[in-house]
């Protein structure tokens, strides 16, 4: 949700700040990286 949430602010990835839609965006749950 937080990424959301900053993609509401800015079309950017809060990371590298590359353009991002919000279609881009993929949830993932549990996810262990």
């Amino acid at each position: 949700n937080c990424v959301m949430e900053w993609c509401n602010e800015k079309p950017e990835c809060p990371l590298c700040r590359t353009p991002v839609n919000h279609s881009d965006l993929v949830c993932l749950y549990h996810s262990d990286f």
